[in-house]
């Protein structure tokens, strides 16, 4: 999750950066290389070598509008191998490099970046690459186990954060592509976007009766994800009610640099200003609820009677609102 996370956001920030109108990249091979990339400036050799193998430096300290700015991010690909690759398109030169980690299956000093080859080009930016393990585990829920592979989890966390992003993002995951999902709805209330995003999902078909059906491909409980740029950090609680309509999803985004949150970025941090930045989110969908529902508010009893015998009974759904069921 760390690998397939911050790469991207580094991507992100780059192409905000440089004012990059161009998707970033998620790239996962059918012979398990999985990759980032960005069209952004690049970075020199001096770059590469303070940005990946320094911990605690970064580029983006200062600037509140950025996802990142701990410095450790760029070194996440050591969070699951040994070594990963940084290919650097800058100045019209082409600059490949190996990070590598001490120890392990590599037998090699600690924190070594070696720098393999160098050529013109004409291009911008940098990729992140790294060969994903031939590697099966056990995956066991509370109804069922099945083997599953390293190439299946990275393909999950690449869907599982390009489905809530807003940020332009592209991945080929083994030539079927996946795009940033359209904000069907939006509004902003008291500083919190809203957005109502369709799911990703595939076409399945019954086993007892072979009728097809939309599955989703990222299951997700019945609450509303709560993100800082486009990184979810937490959930909140749909006010009672009101349901998620099938297939989609409500995202509530956070003003930049208004949650606090571990260096690791996994989750939110326990802290009073984060309780009551919840509190506040929580109410702002308890609005957007409200107003979701006053069209049926407008309509006297025998209108609403009518139009649940013409369209709830026949389609088996609840009544529609923009964001709700």
């Amino acid at each position: 999750e760390a690998v397939v996370r911050e790469y991207v956001c580094n991507a992100i920030d780059e192409h905000k950066k440089f004012g990059i109108d161009k998707a970033v990249d998620y790239t996962l091979t059918a012979d398990n290389t999985f990759s980032v990339r960005d069209y952004a400036g690049g970075l020199s050799e001096d770059g590469v070598r303070k940005i990946f193998g320094m911990y605690f430096r970064s580029t983006k300290s200062g600037s509140n509008e950025s996802i990142g700015g701990f410095g450790v991010g760029s070194k996440a690909g050591h969070a699951y191998t040994d070594s990963f690759n940084i290919i650097s398109h800058h100045e019209g030169v082409k600059t490949s490099y190996s990070c590598m980690l001490g120890a392990g299956d590599n037998n090699v000093p600690v924190g070594h970046i070696y720098k393999m080859d160098s050529r013109p080009t004409e291009q911008t930016g940098i990729e992140i690459n790294l060969e994903v393990k031939a590697t099966k585990s056990q995956d066991t829920s509370r109804y069922r186990s099945r083997e599953t592979t390293d190439v299946e989890k990275f393909k999950y966390e690449i869907l599982k954060f390009i489905q809530y992003a807003h940020s332009p993002i592209t991945a080929n995951i083994f030539d079927v592509t996946y795009s940033t999902p359209k904000q069907k709805h939006t509004k902003t209330i008291d500083g919190f976007t809203i957005s109502l995003v369709d799911k990703f999902f595939t076409m399945e078909t019954h086993s007892y009766n072979g009728n097809s059906y939309k599955q989703d491909i990222i299951p997700s409980n019945p609450q509303a994800k709560f993100k800082m740029g486009d990184v979810v950090y937490g959930s909140l609680d749909v006010p009672y009610g009101s349901h998620f309509q099938s297939h989609t999803m409500v995202v509530v985004t956070a003003p930049m640099g208004s949650i606090d949150i571990p260096i690791s970025r996994e989750g939110m941090e326990k802290t009073e200003r984060n309780n009551r930045l919840v509190e506040r989110a929580t109410t702002a969908l308890k609005t957007l609820a409200t107003q979701d529902v006053e069209k049926f508010r407008k309509k006297t009893l025998i209108e609403l009677t009518d139009q649940y015998i013409s369209e709830v009974l026949n389609s088996g759904d609840h009544e529609r609102g923009k964001y709700f069921n």
